[in-house]
């Protein structure tokens, strides 16, 4: 019964995370909210690309974005498809930012 409550109390607590992006013409804030904290990440939108990694068989497994050497992965949690489409609406975004 203990390893039971204990389960389903490391579950709900994962719940809890979860992850925003933000995109204004001056700024790009990830925010990945953790069970355990909330670290948060500011990248500028002209110095930024998007990274998609995409396999034939199983659709996008990757959406990150890249200012020289680092590297802010972003939507991991979601399904492939899901991902695609937030792939290409965070690129649209960060399109109209450059502007």
């Amino acid at each position: 019964m203990l390893a039971i409550y204990i389960a389903f109390k490391l579950n709900y607590r994962a719940a809890r995370a979860f992850e925003e992006v933000e995109v204004t013409r001056t700024e790009i804030v990830v925010r990945k909210v953790m069970a355990s904290g909330a670290p948060r990440n500011s990248l500028q939108p002209a110095m930024v690309k998007l990274e998609v990694q995409e396999l034939a068989d199983e659709g996008v497994v990757r959406v990150a974005l890249r200012v020289r050497d680092k590297r802010v992965p972003v939507g991991n949690f979601l399904n492939p498809e899901d991902r695609k489409s937030f792939a290409q609406a965070l690129g649209a975004a960060l399109a109209t930012a450059r502007i």
